[in-house]
């Protein structure tokens, strides 16, 4: 995901993968202090479409008996207005991410 990274603006990141032990944690820290995640799904499934290297917008998870990331798809159509929630350990291992901040 190096080019996620933004030299510029002294901004800052930390990528991960899904399945790092501190993954779920560093996603969920993100999202409670209101940062957006960059999610980066290795392979993506949407129907009948097989996609590499698709992209996302993390912006929310809900902590049911199990754990499910929400997220926005840019690429989803000008219908799309929904946030679309997926379970983490039914992806985790198909996806990285970055959390990226102002740094002051």
């Amino acid at each position: 995901m190096i080019h996620l990274r933004h030299n510029g603006e002294k901004c800052v990141g930390t990528e991960h993968r899904g399945t790092d032990s501190i993954a779920w944690g560093a996603y969920t820290s993100a999202i409670d202090s209101n940062l957006p995640v960059g999610i980066r799904y290795d392979m993506f499934v949407s129907g009948n479409t097989y996609e590499n290297y698709h992209f996302v917008l993390g912006i929310g998870y809900v902590k049911y008996a199990q754990n499910y990331v929400g997220f926005k798809d840019p690429d989803n159509g000008t219908a799309n207005t929904g946030t679309t929630y997926v379970l983490w350990s039914d992806n985790d291992q198909d996806i990285g991410f970055l959390n990226l901040f102002k740094h002051a």
